[in-house]
């Protein structure tokens, strides 16, 4: 399923220690890596699902990372692997369009609207700021199904159709606050879910506010 061939010492050594953290995690997961000049992609396959803690700890696992990405049509997840330091390199800085911050607003104004019985007032910021950082995930890519219901004070979130998603956008939505947790992906059903849990801090603050790292 892989090959070390053309590789250095050390950058086999991190790939192992990558597979170990994952195979740790998932016993029966299987990889491959696919060996570019400047990095490694290590593919896994064979993940039922994943927690950001999963993630997390496998981020930790060799500073050579250089980002995850969960392939969720395919049910793999791809970890890049730095290769050898090299100099680095001043590129252009391409314009590219912004979010279009209107199209935003109206889409996140009609989910709430179509979800007044289920929403409360005192939430409507929280779950805002919940559904923006979903639709920045999807932006100019095939759009994503949101649900949402409450259970007692507290709200669940599914989503559906999401093509891929890196794990440092799982990470902002994280970083709202505390009170987004238990976040997950299951590969087979191809549904990202999470809780957000209604706490005192942000109702009293009247906004959504980053967590300080």
């Amino acid at each position: 399923m892989h090959s070390f061939g053309g590789l250095e010492e050390e950058e086999r050594r991190a790939i192992q220690i990558v597979a170990k953290k994952v195979k740790s995690i998932h016993e029966g997961t299987m990889f491959s890596t696919k060996t570019l000049p400047s990095r490694v992609i290590i593919k896994f396959v064979g993940m039922p699902f994943v927690t950001i803690e999963d993630l997390r700890l496998i981020n930790i696992s060799n500073h050579r990372i250089r980002s995850m990405q969960l392939m969720v049509n395919q049910g793999s997840l791809l970890v890049e692997v730095r290769r050898k330091t090299q100099k680095p390199v001043i590129k252009k800085r391409l314009e590219s369009s912004g979010l279009d911050k209107a199209t935003l607003r109206n889409t996140v104004t009609k989910f709430l609207s179509s979800h007044a019985t289920v929403v409360r007032e005192s939430d409507k910021r929280v779950v805002n700021a919940v559904l923006e950082c979903i639709l920045r995930w999807t932006w100019k890519k095939a759009a994503a199904e949101v649900e949402c219901t409450r259970d007692g004070d507290n709200y669940k979130f599914k989503v559906e159709k999401l093509q891929c998603v890196r794990f440092r956008q799982l990470e902002t939505l994280c970083d709202l606050g505390d009170y987004v947790c238990d976040l997950s992906l299951n590969f087979n059903t191809r549904v990202l879910s999470f809780s957000v849990l209604r706490t005192n801090a942000y109702i009293q603050d009247g906004q959504a506010k980053r967590r300080k790292t």
